[in-house]
Formats: structure tokens, sequence, C-alpha cells
């Protein structure tokens, strides 16, 4: 197995040896991502926060972090650590947890990113700051409109567009358990027409993948990967304001633990 990188989020005290300590505290800022920093904008909520949503698993476990928004926020506010480490990376494998039980139940048009993958190199032109990017997984309320909650995940699918953004293609809905999820990622990026993107919800079976994208163009966005960013993106008008049954989620923070990230082999749980 070659790693890539190993970011724990929860930056708890640690000895010099790697081991947890009994009593760690969590910091103010996510040290533990390597060249990583916490962004907020003017009305994006950001802390640190104890326990982790799996304390004890692994070492440094017992913090998290939360993220929200406040009800002066509009579509550009976002809440979300940024690890800026990868190089290029055509093979990246990622896996997280999060817990959005404090959001309650959610309206289809209640929409937020997750967590997306970014290129230096933008199909659209748009760059970093605005582009949807390798790969989005969009938080959102079930499509049904009966409120459940879960995930759609976008891949980049070049199709030549030179509008307002490059081609992608969707999942299907993915609902998310009560309590804490983990969701894992493979994204490859080869030849025009075979990139392909697996996704695992609250599954540890390589094998068997929640859902799957194939034959992606993911071409255009080469050299690879450069850039992640997980948290709080870019919230709908009806996730700050609400919409009909659905209240809003201004004020309310939701949770993000264990981050990691590599090139090869399956991370599971």
């Amino acid at each position: 197995m070659k790693s890539l990188k190993f970011k724990l989020l929860c930056a708890a005290v640690a000895a010099a040896g790697g081991v947890q300590m009994a009593h760690a505290q969590c910091p103010t800022t996510p040290t533990a991502w390597e060249q990583s920093v916490a962004v907020t904008s003017a009305a994006g909520t950001f802390a640190i926060t104890t326990p982790g949503l799996s304390a004890g698993t692994i070492v440094g476990g017992q913090c998290k972090f939360d993220v929200g928004i406040t009800a002066a926020a509009t579509r550009p506010d976002r809440a979300r650590v940024q690890d800026r480490t990868p190089a290029d990376e055509v093979r990246y494998r990622a896996r997280y947890l999060v817990n959005v039980d404090s959001l309650g139940t959610m309206g289809p048009g209640q929409r937020v990113k997750l967590f997306n993958v970014q290129s230096t190199v933008d199909p659209d032109g748009a760059g970093l700051a605005t582009s949807i990017g390798m790969v989005l997984v969009r938080l959102q309320g079930n499509p049904d409109g009966l409120g459940g909650r879960g995930i759609v995940v976008r891949g980049g699918n070049f199709t030549g567009q030179t509008a307002a953004f490059a081609g992608f293609s969707d999942t299907a809905f993915l609902p998310l358990a009560a309590g804490t999820n983990r969701i894992e990622l493979d994204l490859q990026v080869a030849a025009a027409n075979t990139g392909s993107l697996r996704i695992w919800v609250n599954s540890a079976v390589e094998g068997s993948p929640t859902a799957s994208l194939t034959n992606l163009n993911l071409v255009p966005w080469n050299p690879g990967v450069t850039q992640v960013n997980l948290g709080l993106i870019e919230p709908t008008a009806d996730y700050i304001n609400g919409a009909g049954a659905f209240t809003s989620k201004a004020g309310i923070r939701y949770s993000v633990d264990e981050f990691e990230s590599r090139r090869q082999t399956f991370i599971g749980g």
C-alpha cells in the first residue's frame, strides 16, 4: 500500500510516538490537516468540538468539526476545511464520517455541497474558487419530498460545453442513515471516456460500492487532483430560509470527522 496522506479531523494532543493521550484536548484550528486551512465566510460557522463521531477508534479520535451558517447567509457562503496537499493525483481515494441528524427533515430544494475534489486545470475556465470540479458530493433532501436526507454524487464528465460548467454525471439519491455515516470514494482519471468514480455509503465491502459512475471524460481536468474541500459549501436559498414544511437550517451545525485520503487500497471502516 502506498499512502498519499493521513489526516485526522480531530487533532487531539498526542504523544511523540503517536499514542493517543487519555485527556486530549481539541484545538481551535484543524492543525492535524497538513498544509490545510479552515475557511469560513462571513455567515459561515466552524468549531472543533468533542466528542468525535467514533471517539477512541483511531489516534486522536476524540474531536470532530461542526459546520453551519447564520441566517444572514447567501449562496456563496461556506464553512469548510481545505486540503491542498494532493499533487496532480490521477487516482484519489477518500473517506470521512458525517452526522447530519441535527438538520432534521430536509426538502428536495435544501442542498449544500459536503465535499468536492478539484484540479488546477478547469475546463470551464471558472478557476478553483468557483469550479464544480472533478467530484461533488451534495447533501440534500430526498427528491420524493418526504423529508429524508441523503447525498447525490456528481462526477465531472466533459462533453464540450463552453458555458457555465463543463459537464457532469450524477448518481441516484443515496439515503443517509440516522446517526454517523461513513462515506468513501475512489476516483480514477484515465483516458477520455474511461474515467470512473465509485462511492460507498456505510459499506465496508470494496467489491460492493453503493453507486458507480463509469465512462467519464475527466481528461480536461488533467493533471489530476490538487485540492479538496470538506464541510459546508454554497447552501441553497431553501437551505438558508426554509421551504414550505421544511424549516431553515440557519443556526444549525452538522458534524464531520475522520477524513483519510490515499492513492491506493480500499480504506473501509
